[in-house]
């Protein structure tokens, strides 16, 4: 638990949940990405973050979203 206080809050505003309503009127068929997807890509987007997930797949369809994998998985 002490390692989420390195780590702020980022809450929603307006441009982000109005960058997300542009996604999902865009992607919401192709993408296979969920509301919350779309929220959590419109925050990273509107502040110039690299997403960091395992899902690469779907985030992908985000045009200009940039996205690393945290760390290597063991199969």
């Amino acid at each position: 638990m002490r390692f989420l206080y390195g780590f702020s809050v980022e809450h929603l505003d307006v441009a982000d949940s109005t960058l997300a309503t542009r996604l999902i009127a865009r992607l919401t068929l192709s993408s296979g990405l969920s509301l919350p997807d779309f929220l959590v890509a419109a925050q990273a987007l509107n502040r110039r973050a690299v997403l960091c997930t395992f899902n690469v797949k779907h985030y992908s369809a985000v045009p200009g979203l940039g996205i690393e994998v945290p760390f290597p998985r063991i199969a």
